[in-house]
């Protein structure tokens, strides 16, 4: 999912507000996959209501995602992150408001921070995360797309020979059936003109 790497201490100037972030997290994340930038606050005073958890790109102050009045607001998310993130709301309560961002490309690569507010106006609580997205190693392409080619060879070899063998099993059951359907018939036929049914039947009918 993404890899913690060390904290720092900085401080980051936004258009609006001055704004002192006790610490960054490095995370790292791979293409395609999923990432989880971590972001906790103190809950002791906070209202599911009240509560207003908003991440942001600093650099460009565009929104990666909006949460307010109990609600997630794509309205106001930009339109690269749409229908890529998610936050935990049953979390959001407990002082997680973590976000989650599935399908990384590399264009995701920057820092993003995570304004909290609670039911107190004045409680505005910060958290950066710096993500760094890479390209999946050659290493596990190769490892891959060689599992991918065995998978696809294993059927081509296997499937014919299972064909083959469901093909033999029915043509002995239908020969089986049509041995017994023969066998049957000739011991009625046998039954039929036997000398002890000629004698039963010359008794019955001079009796």
């Amino acid at each position: 999912m993404g890899l913690r790497l060390k904290n720092l201490t900085i401080t980051i100037l936004l258009p609006w507000i001055s704004v002192c972030v006790g610490s960054v997290e490095y995370i790292t994340g791979r293409v395609n996959e999923t990432v989880l930038l971590p972001c906790h606050f103190d809950s002791r005073n906070s209202n599911i209501k009240e509560l207003v958890i908003t991440w942001q790109l600093p650099e460009t102050n565009r929104v990666v995602h909006s949460f307010y009045e109990e609600l997630d607001h794509p309205e106001y998310q930009a339109e690269e992150y749409k229908g890529r993130t998610q936050l935990f709301l049953s979390e959001c309560i407990r002082g997680n408001a973590t976000l989650q961002i599935m399908s990384l490309i590399l264009a995701d690569s920057g820092e993003y921070i995570c304004f909290v507010h609670t039911d107190d106006r004045n409680d505005r609580q910060t958290h950066l995360v710096n993500l760094n997205v890479t390209e999946p190693d050659n290493n596990e392409v190769d490892s891959e797309a060689k599992s991918t080619t065995s998978l696809y060879v294993t059927l081509l070899l296997v499937t014919p020979f299972v064909l083959g063998l469901i093909i033999c099993f029915r043509m002995k059951q239908k020969k089986k059936h049509l041995v017994m359907a023969n066998t049957s018939k000739m011991t009625s036929c046998m039954c039929y003109n036997s000398p002890g049914m000629d004698m039963l039947w010359w008794i019955q009918n001079t009796a």
